[in-house]
């Protein structure tokens, strides 16, 4: 970084202050807020991660799970695609993204801390379930094996019983019956130390599941051993790419990241999971990396020489090889991935026939319900702020009641700080310019709160316990032609759900990944849409690509968290792309060279049977 832009920036964090303190003195009941946390946005001095609680804290979740390996005589085996079919069992595997260090929450590498990460809302909607609540495979009696929202984190969460990490309405497997029942559909539940390397990442979950898979469904029959679904949100599922492109090597174009090599076991881990999967679905999955993985280290730049500091992610330390993680997930890093590893030609079966990937995302980092009407304002600032009021974003629990604003306001804040960091300086856009041949990848237009206020009965005062200067502030489920305005024809920043598209020119995003990123669009390529299923592609000699992207869906109005833990976006995944494949539903014919979904249309790229 210029000892100019630093110095932009120390000039920006000054206006910032005297922002604030003016604000202080016109109203004092800002400056009680003041007091508290004067500049509290997410700007925070960058500590160096305690290597001996980091190493303490590592072996206290350590797990012989992430560390299994097939059998010799198994791994010398003839490699077979499974015979993929509608009424064959089906499992649905669940890979989390990037976590914290498990220094900073014990959940962290947990059965209890995968169930925090995905919600039970997410896992009762993605079964269908209507009445009957879910079990665990250690017990589906409903009298005593019920999970429901209030023991989703404490009920069967013992990491040492394989039973406890599957989730299922429909029974656990009786093997020992006259008439063996094999469970039609369930859920594997997975998890990891999310902050660890790339490699680590991949060579933990593709462990985990076989070892898991191979204690449940070990001793079936080879014509009901389960299918696979993977399903990952964020970095997730760029760990179910790698395993099922099974490379030798996590190559590196970054001199202080190394070269990462797998092992001939670690390979065949993968090669047991890509011939029994069926297809992929990623959940804003940074597929082409996230520039704020870029200005993090731009905040630890300018730490570094003792004026500035922003760091939104403890995992940046260069000193550390077991921690640089997001390092990985720069674009530039994640570009040079595509390029190799992880050519999307790369992801297939034993029989070189291709695995499906579905990907969507959030555009929003508020969240589907932040702002939900900017006219009901209480005198504490509680709706204005998504409910929030004064109260310090640091101070919530992350339980189900607050998940979505807890997600919601620090998703916000990034959004906010990568507008703060590059927005004043120059015309370029944090997130991306929007393209021109790609429209479609800004339907959102974003305001500055101060925009608005004089539209509305009540001016807008934001919450400076967490936000200095204007927060960027969404109104989407508004409909603005039925809020009174002060000033007629004062409020040109309108969008209704219902009512299409309104653009700023920005690429839009979910607080960690921009859209374009989650859908994967050009792969380290050039050409829009990259080995779309709709056409044939030279790279991968086939007559169709593999990939299907959902420029619209259910995922539009979400950010990066509601995206992973929200029951109308899991009902809707089981609805359009999971629901073809449980045996409950017998919809169809599978044809495992196309995909598994969906069954019905939507606008932009379409996946049909």
């Amino acid at each position: 970084m210029t000892q100019r832009k630093c110095c932009q920036l120390f000039f920006a964090m000054f206006l910032f202050a005297t922002s604030l303190q003016t604000k202080a003195q016109v109203n004092p009941q800002i400056n009680n807020e003041l007091k508290v946390a004067p500049t509290a946005l997410a700007i925070k001095k960058f500590v160096p991660i305690n290597k001996v609680q980091l190493t303490q804290a590592r072996a206290k979740i350590a797990n012989p799970q992430w560390m299994y390996t097939l059998p010799l005589e198994q791994i010398n085996l003839p490699s077979a695609t499974m015979a993929f079919a509608k009424n064959r069992p089906t499992v649905t595997v669940l890979i989390h993204g990037v976590t914290g260090f498990p220094t900073s929450d014990d959940r962290i590498g947990t059965l209890e801390g995968a169930r925090n990460y995905w919600g039970f809302n997410f896992i009762d909607k993605l079964l269908g379930a209507q009445q009957d609540f879910p079990t665990t495979f250690s017990d589906d009696n409903p009298a005593t094996g019920s999970l429901d929202r209030n023991n989703w984190e404490t009920k069967f969460i013992n990491k040492n019983i394989n039973s406890n990490h599957f989730i299922t309405i429909y029974g656990k497997p009786k093997l020992e019956n006259s008439t063996p029942f094999y469970t039609p559909f369930s859920i594997m539940m997975t998890y990891r130390d999310g902050s660890l390397s790339f490699k680590k990442q991949v060579t933990a979950t593709a462990a985990q599941i076989v070892s898991l898979y191979n204690s449940q469904f070990g001793n079936w029959p080879e014509d009901k051993k389960p299918q696979l679904i993977l399903l990952c949100h964020s970095f997730g599922g760029v760990v179910a790419r790698t395993i099922c492109s099974k490379p030798v090597t996590i190559p590196s174009n970054d001199a202080t990241v190394e070269v990462e090599r797998f092992t001939t076991e670690e390979r065949a881990n993968m090669e047991f999971i890509r011939n029994k999967t069926l297809h992929i679905t990623t959940l804003s999955t940074p597929h082409e990396g996230s520039p704020v993985t870029k200005n993090a280290e731009v905040g630890v730049f300018c730490q570094e020489i003792k004026f500035f500091g922003i760091a939104p992610f403890e995992q940046i330390d260069k000193s550390d090889p077991d921690t640089y993680v997001l390092k990985q997930l720069t674009t530039s890093f994640m570009e040079n991935i595509n390029e190799t590893i992880l050519k999307p030609e790369l992801c297939k079966r034993a029989d070189g026939t291709l695995i499906p990937i579905h990907a969507l995302g959030g555009r929003v980092p508020s969240g589907p319900n932040y702002f939900d009407n900017p006219n009901e304002n209480d005198a504490d600032l509680a709706t204005v702020d998504g409910g929030i009021g004064r109260t310090n974003i640091d101070e919530l629990d992350r339980t189900e009641s607050n998940r979505e604003k807890f997600e919601g306001y620090n998703l916000l804040r990034v959004d906010y700080v990568m507008h703060l960091l590059i927005g004043p300086f120059s015309s370029e856009k944090p997130w991306g310019a929007t393209p021109t041949d790609n429209s479609d990848l800004d339907i959102i237009k974003a305001t500055d709160v101060d925009a608005l206020s004089g539209c509305l009965k009540y001016p807008i005062q934001h919450n400076l316990t967490n936000f200095g200067l204007k927060p960027r502030v969404y109104y989407l489920r508004t409909n603005w032609s039925d809020i009174p305005s002060k000033i007629p024809f004062r409020c040109e920043y309108r969008f209704s759900r219902g009512s299409g598209v309104v653009r700023d020119g920005e690429i839009d995003n979910d607080g960690f990944v921009p859209i374009n990123s989650s859908l994967g669009v050009k792969l380290g390529t050039n050409t829009k849409d990259y080995f779309d299923h709709s056409k044939a592609w030279p790279a991968g000699n086939t007559a169709a690509g593999s990939w299907y992207r959902f420029y619209r869906s259910i995922a539009d109005f979400h950010n990066h968290g509601s995206i992973k833990f929200s029951g109308e976006i899991a009902q809707w995944l089981r609805e359009n792309i999971i629901g073809n494949t449980p045996t409950a539903l017998l919809f169809g014919t599978l044809d495992r060279f196309k995909s598994a979904g969906p069954k019905v249309a939507v606008s932009g790229t379409v996946s049909a049977w």
